[in-house]
């Protein structure tokens, strides 16, 4: 197996399961006799297969990251389950599953978010350390995020790289750090191609191409700063809802994904829609710096609503001071 496009996809029950996502091999790759299975995702022909090819990691200094659909906070399995995250040093995806619900957590140098979303659903996003910005999974320059035993903090496996995430049991937020002083780190704006793979199916799907515009985190004075003045900034909230990525403010076209189907839907691809789906609520975020068009979807038939169903929370943030505000239900205000 190549290990330059594996992307991890952790699994469990009741112990953890992790799975490897490579573009080039097509196969499934098992790592572990009993607790431990690795997965492989093809772009090309869009299927899932396994494989047997172990890519073993420092065990006393690498864990995966359990987080609670009830609160974010940091949990190290333990070692006789699965403390190993056997995949490159080309990875930034981690996902436990529980009988119940996914909980995605989007490792990148922008944001750490962590979307539960549907067991049939997942999307897969990664990070590049080369340009700091967000890549197709499909492509080479993805780095590995580990855990430090000794530290409990997320970091870059590079040794060159210091990037630190905080996760706390109420917020998730992200300090992206130089490697002398945490200092604001600003990004740059790429065009990005998400993807979505179907448990039920088995097969990546891409789901849209929008251009994402990133943002950088002051740890002095703990505001958001944007690179662009004319964006959608990042939202640290509590984990029990959803954070959103920085996006820009005309070329966003929204996929849906259902969570009972997991079929594909646009949503007013003219306009900045911003949704997120929610196995029993719709939470939209936005920036309200512009005039948006604000869209729910429905995650039994995948159609688009109207914002003021009583599923639908709106949440706005000032650049000026990253402050939460809420916003009508009703109206783009």
């Amino acid at each position: 197996m190549r290990t330059a496009t594996v992307t991890l996809i952790a699994v469990t029950t009741t112990t953890a399961t992790l799975f490897a996502v490579c573009t080039t091999t097509l196969t499934l790759i098992p790592v572990s006799t009993t607790t431990v299975t690795l997965i492989a995702i093809s772009t090309t022909t869009e299927t899932l297969i396994t494989v047997s090819t172990l890519i073993p990691v420092n065990t006393t200094t690498v864990t995966l990251i359990v987080v609670s659909t009830s609160n974010a906070y940091h949990n190290p399995v333990s070692t006789n389950t699965a403390t190993l995250i056997p995949v490159s040093t080309k990875t930034a995806i981690l996902i436990r599953v529980s009988t119940t619900t996914v909980t995605l957590i989007h490792v990148s140098t922008t944001t750490a978010t962590l979307i539960p979303v549907s067991t049939t659903t997942v999307t897969l996003n990664a990070v590049s350390l080369t340009t700091p910005t967000l890549i197709p999974v499909s492509t080479t320059t993805v780095t590995l995020i580990a855990v430090s035993l000794t530290t409990t903090t997320l970091i870059v496996v590079i040794p060159t790289t210091a990037i630190l995430i905080s996760l706390t049991k109420t917020t998730v937020t992200l300090i992206p750090v130089s490697t002398k002083t945490a200092t604001l780190n600003p990004f740059s704006t790429t065009t990005v191609t998400l993807f979505a793979v179907c448990s039920t199916t088995v097969i990546l799907i891409p789901v849209s191409t929008i251009t994402v515009t990133l943002f950088a985190f002051r740890t002095t004075t703990g505001t958001l700063i944007a690179v662009s003045t004319t964006t959608v900034t990042l939202i640290p909230i509590k984990s029990t809802t959803l954070t959103l990525l920085a996006v820009s403010t005309t070329t966003v076209t929204l996929i849906a994904v259902s969570t009972t189907t997991a079929t594909l839907s646009p949503v007013n691809p003219n306009t900045v829609n911003l949704i997120v789906v929610c196995t029993t609520t719709v939470f939209l975020f936005a920036n309200r710096t512009i005039t948006v068009t604000l869209n729910a979807v429905n995650t039994t038939t995948a159609t688009v609503i109207a914002v003021s169903t009583t599923t639908v929370s709106l949440f706005a943030i000032r650049t000026t001071n990253a402050t939460l505000i809420a916003v009508s239900t009703t109206a783009a205000t």
